[in-house]
């Protein structure tokens, strides 16, 4: 992706004023309610004008007030998926997904978004008989069929439970995956921008406050305290080496690294596939070497890579082949004499490591 923006919009009491250069394929905007998410996804979309300012997407002009340059939201190859869904009642899905659709389009690339949402089933369905999760696929297959440049997701996981909405993740990264499209998802959910992202943009109070990874920005001082109370997760890929259904436990590598990472069985995993694994730093325990009869079955050696010093706890990145994160107290900081470089053992239970696949 390929986006520069340089925007002013009033609205009554409320002020947008960004500028942002983003290069990363899939970017998480972050922030809380009134923060200026959505309204800068309406400013991308088209479905709002700023008063100054100019948007432009892989050189191509969307936005230009100062000479009076502005693309309709229908020709700015934008898709655009609501958290309402926003589906069609009267229409049945395949209605729904082909809506508005002029051009034919190859049979296979329909029958690739149908699959990899797995949604053939649901074609002849009205859409009242759907759960919301189905009718965020419906609506998610809707936006890619017409091969936008850019794909907004706007609290997509809003309106549905945490059980929905964890069978949603792996849709959407199967999506990034499978169809390279650009993406932006909007969230105030942090742990679930983590699962899908590669960057992050924090939005406060109509500013940018930060752009960047969660590892870096988390210690950047205008954005720790945004991200340090949303729920942090240290997130990573990893590929499964055995499978013991009988014990209960999976073992998976992260990339580059030969340390194995233990964690719960979940039906239908196998040694080869990869997983998206993430980690809180509250559940990972520091050591000055190995550690024996203890009931925490991951024992890693990590490098001590940056120390954050907050009021209510101390937050360390870590080095373990892949990077962590790990939060303990003041005391525990002085008495353990953290400091980066030093070299110690990481250690937590196999419960603690939540991972799905993609």
């Amino acid at each position: 992706m390929n986006l520069k923006l340089n925007i002013f919009l009033r609205q009554g009491a409320f002020v947008l004023d960004a500028e942002l250069r983003i290069q990363d394929q899939v970017v998480g905007f972050f922030g809380p309610s009134g923060a200026g998410k959505s309204t800068m996804l309406h400013l991308l979309s088209g479905l709002k004008r700023p008063q100054k300012g100019h948007i432009v997407l892989g050189g191509k002009t969307l936005c230009d007030i100062e000479n009076r340059i502005y693309v309709p939201p229908e020709k700015r190859d934008i898709g655009v998926v609501f958290q309402e869904a926003r589906l069609f009642p009267h229409l049945n899905v395949e209605e729904n997904i082909l809506f508005g659709v002029r051009n034919r389009m190859e049979g296979s690339f329909l029958e690739a978004v149908i699959d990899t949402l797995e949604i053939g089933h649901l074609l002849k369905r009205v859409i009242c008989h759907l759960s919301g999760g189905e009718k965020q696929r419906v609506a998610l297959a809707r936006a890619l069929i017409r091969k936008p440049r850019l794909l907004l997701l706007d609290e997509p996981f809003s309106a549905i439970d945490v059980n929905l909405r964890a069978m949603l993740l792996p849709f959407i990264s199967r999506v990034r995956q499978e169809f390279k499209c650009p993406m932006i998802i909007i969230s105030h959910d942090l742990p679930d921008l983590l699962c899908l992202t590669n960057a992050l943009v924090i939005f406060n109070e109509g500013k940018i406050l930060g752009y960047g990874n969660c590892s870096d920005l988390v210690f950047d001082p205008q954005c720790s305290r945004l991200i340090k109370h949303a729920g942090i997760y240290a997130t990573f890929d990893a590929k499964v080496t055995s499978v013991d259904p009988q014990s209960g436990s999976v073992a998976f590598c992260p990339e580059d690294n030969g340390q194995a990472i233990r964690a719960p069985y979940k039906e239908g995993v196998r040694p080869g596939m990869n997983v998206k694994a993430r980690l809180r730093p509250e559940d990972v325990v520091l050591a000055s070497e190995q550690a024996d009869f203890i009931t925490s079955q991951n024992q890693l050696k990590a490098t001590i890579v940056r120390v954050r010093y907050f009021e209510d706890e101390v937050l360390l990145e870590l080095d373990a082949g892949f990077k962590i994160l790990s939060g303990i107290t003041h005391k525990a900081a002085k008495q353990f004499e953290v400091a980066a470089g030093k070299v110690i053992w990481i250690m937590f239970k196999s419960l603690a490591v939540e991972y799905y696949i993609p």
